[in-house]
């Protein structure tokens, strides 16, 4: 392990070859340069898509190919991209994603201590509009997140924002590959149970929504995705009934997204069985996090 490095993992799967090497010149243009990228290609066979970022890769020494055998998965190829890590650090970077120049220059200096996982703010660019409309990512940024409040309500975020020191792995594990969706949130909640976790409040990323795609499927995947975060994480939910209504609430809006009301109302009665009060305040909250994003 070169102390110092950090290791940025892309993960690809048939994403046009310009999009990808939009991800990857954002990380060459780096101010802080002791890094390395290793690009996981998981697409099913090595056709068109894989020659092209094979071909673009070979251009430079600081990146390193990995080709799965066949379609593993992003999380499977997040892990893939850990194991063949050398970085003191490991950030990750989805292939149709962009960092801001100084994202690793903000965030690298702020692992001192037991900071173990370090997140950034930035933005949402969603191109189903012209032009593309660019809004905040997250709700509600916190400089310090805790185990409870992460247990809450996920205060961190997507995969991008994250660097991550290496060794947490070993102690904690790699992304859990049975989660349907919501992978990236159940390691951060594992990641603040044993470190901390720190943000910097500055826009550093840049998420896409592009042209035309379905999210339907991807509320599916969530919702399934959230009840095996609560049973795995089950003896604190029972410990915090805070913790236990937001996970309901995350599980009661991803069911309503596709319309699966019957899965809804058994969820809604335990919420205010536990604590009628706090509900409310709650959904008052979480309206108006959601209200002040909309007037940024």
């Amino acid at each position: 392990m070169i102390e110092g490095l950090v290791t940025v993992v892309i993960t690809t799967y048939k994403r046009e070859a310009f999009l990808v090497e939009r991800a990857i010149k954002s990380v060459l243009n780096q101010t802080y340069k002791n890094l390395e990228i290793i690009i996981v290609d998981d697409n099913p066979e090595f056709g068109d898509y894989s020659k092209s970022i094979k071909n673009f890769s070979e251009k430079y020494s600081n990146i390193k190919y990995i080709k799965n055998d066949g379609n593993k998965g992003a999380q499977v190829s997040r892990n893939n991209g850990i194991l063949a890590s050398q970085g003191e650090f490991v950030a990750f970077l989805d292939d149709d994603d962009t960092w801001e120049p100084n994202k690793l220059e903000k965030q690298i200096p702020c692992f001192k201590g037991n900071v173990g996982l370090v997140f950034s703010n930035g933005y949402k660019i969603d191109e189903n509009y012209n032009p593309p409309k660019k809004t905040i990512y997250g709700l509600c940024f916190k400089k310090k997140v805790t185990f409870d409040e992460e247990l809450l309500h996920d205060r961190i975020g997507t995969t991008t924002q994250l660097v991550i020191k290496r060794s947490c792995f070993d102690k904690i594990g790699m992304f859990d590959v049975n989660l349907p969706a919501r992978q990236d949130y159940e390691m951060c909640i594992r990641l603040c149970k044993d470190f901390d976790a720190v943000g910097v409040d500055d826009y550093l990323f840049n998420h896409y929504i592009h042209k035309g795609e379905q999210i339907s499927s991807n509320f599916i995947k969530a919702f399934n995705g959230y009840k095996i975060i609560y049973k795995k994480y089950k003896k604190y939910y029972n410990e915090n009934k805070k913790a236990k209504i937001g996970i309901f609430k995350n599980i009661e809006f991803t069911a309503s997204s596709y319309k699966k009301y019957k899965n809804v109302l058994p969820f809604f009665l335990i919420e205010f069985l536990l604590d009628p009060k706090f509900c409310f305040m709650y959904i008052h909250t979480r309206l108006k996090e959601v209200f002040e994003k909309k007037k940024s």
